[in-house]
Parts: C-alpha cells; sequence; structure tokens
C-alpha cells in the first residue's frame, strides 16, 4: 500500500472486481489490479539486471523475528483467513476446541505447527509461510535497506527515508493488528524446536537468536462468540470462493456480529 502511494498506482474502484477469497478487504492490496505496481518477473532481462545492480535502485528488505512472524501469520491468515490462502493449504488447516465449543488458542497453533512442520512443501507455495531467506533469495540480493519490525522505529525509518527520496509526503497504513496473541502466549519449548527447525535458516542467515521458551503456556480459549466467528469466517471463504460474492459474504459477516 506504501508502495503504491508513493508510485500513485493505487486503484481503489478496482477493490470491487478483485476475485479475493478473503473476509477483509484491505488485503486486496495484494491484488495486481489494485495496487498497480510492476513485478519483478515482469521487467526484461537487462532490466532485471539492472535493479539488482545500480545503485539507482533500493533493494529493501522488511524481516521479523521467525516466532512472532509465524505467530502473527497464523493469527491473520489462519485463524481470520486475512488473505487468500490456497485451496491446498486450506485443507490442512484445524482447530483444537475444548467440550463448551471454545477454540483452544495454544493447542491449535501447536497443531498448526506439527501440520506446517509434517506439510510444509503445501504451505510453501504462499509467502506468508516460506522461509524469509528464500523469498528474499538471501544472500543474492544485496539489499539496500533492511527494516526489522520488532526494532521499535526501524520502519518508521525507513518510511522517512522513502519520503525524502519521493518528496512526497505518504503515511504507512496499518493493517492485520492481529488478536493480541503474541509468542509467548502459545510457544512451549516442543513448538519452539520445531518452528527452529522449519525456519533454520532464517535463524542462522538473517542474524535471530533463538530464545528460552517455557514447557508449558497458560490456557487461553477465545469466547465462544469468537470461536463461533472464526469458524463462519472459514465457512465464507469456502463458500464464496466456490459460488457467491465478497458482499454476501460480509453482510453475513454483519448479521452474525450483531445477533
Amino acid at each position: 500500500m506504501l508502495l503504491s502511494q508513493v508510485e500513485e498506482t493505487y486503484v481503489e474502484p478496482m477493490l470491487d472486481f478483485t476475485p479475493y477469497s478473503t473476509a477483509f478487504a484491505a488485503d486486496y492490496v495484494h491484488s495486481p489490479r489494485v495496487h498497480g505496481l510492476l513485478h519483478y518477473r515482469d521487467l526484461s532481462f537487462s532490466d532485471k539486471c539492472t535493479v539488482l545492480k545500480s545503485d539507482d535502485w533500493w533493494r529493501i528488505a522488511v524481516i521479523r523475528d521467525p516466532y512472532e512472524r509465524l505467530v502473527s501469520t497464523w493469527q491473520n491468515r489462519v485463524i481470520m483467513l486475512g488473505a487468500a490462502l490456497p485451496r491446498e493449504i486450506r485443507v490442512h488447516l484445524n482447530f483444537c476446541f475444548d467440550r463448551s465449543g471454545h477454540l483452544d488458542v495454544a493447542k491449535s497453533f501447536h497443531r498448526f505447527v506439527t501440520t506446517l512442520a509434517a506439510e510444509r512443501h503445501v504451505f510453501f507455495i504462499d509467502d506468508h509461510f516460506r522461509p524469509q531467506t528464500r523469498i528474499l533469495r538471501h544472500p543474492n540480493i544485496d539489499f539496500t535497506h533492511i527494516a526489522r519490525l520488532e526494532i521499535p522505529g526501524h520502519l518508521e525509518e525507513l518510511v522517512n527515508a522513502i519520503r525524502i527520496r519521493t518528496n512526497r509526503d505518504v503515511e504507512l497504513p496499518r493493517f492485520n493488528e492481529g488478536l493480541g496473541i503474541h509468542a509467548e502466549d502459545v510457544v512451549t519449548r516442543e513448538v519452539a524446536e520445531i518452528i527452529e527447525q522449519i525456519y533454520h535458516d532464517d535463524f542462522e542467515a538473517l542474524g535471530y537468536a533463538r530464545r528460552t521458551f517455557e514447557p508449558t503456556v497458560e490456557p487461553r480459549n477465545f469466547s465462544l462468540e469468537m470461536s463461533r466467528l472464526v469458524t463462519f469466517l472459514h465457512d465464507i471463504v469456502a463458500d464464496r470462493e466456490s459460488r457467491r460474492g465478497m458482499r454476501y459474504g460480509l453482510r453475513q459477516i454483519g448479521m452474525r456480529l450483531a445477533s
């Protein structure tokens, strides 16, 4: 969103014509119809070489601590389906509920991580789950700017540098604020070991330290209403993908929240 604002390519009217299976309109910015930006893969070979080597180009990477990144991805992409996940991935998304129907947060995350470890060849077709080193082609790309999300103010410094370079007073949009779940809430020692194995290259190449977690975490369950909403969101997105429009899904969500 920030880059499309800088380049003045953002096409808001295309929001109504984007076939994304997501419950949130903000995620439509991932569609080329909406952001209007040119992808690297669409450049000619000579232009690709220029982009990768020339001092006239900025090569920017935004990275994150692997534990927090996966917990954030799970909240926004799995629980709330904040992106158009491929069907091959969605068939592997299962949650744990207690006898009263409340979603068990820690157990559900544990199940997700073990499933990711076993089916990584499926999950890795989506950049939200792939190791950051693979996405960034590290170390083959010489980045001019690297912003680490866990460092306070680091991303804001990058945005300010972009303002100066482009002479545009743009603001950094904030989406996917999450559900307030952090690594300490759901990552046990056992889960941490699995994450470290899956994202071994990220820890080694990007300089992230392995952390010590407790053997168990405090129980935490969603409310019954929130648990039902999660299930409902998954049903809506699946239904929308097969035959119905997004506006129908949002109306249904609004009616469910109001009831």
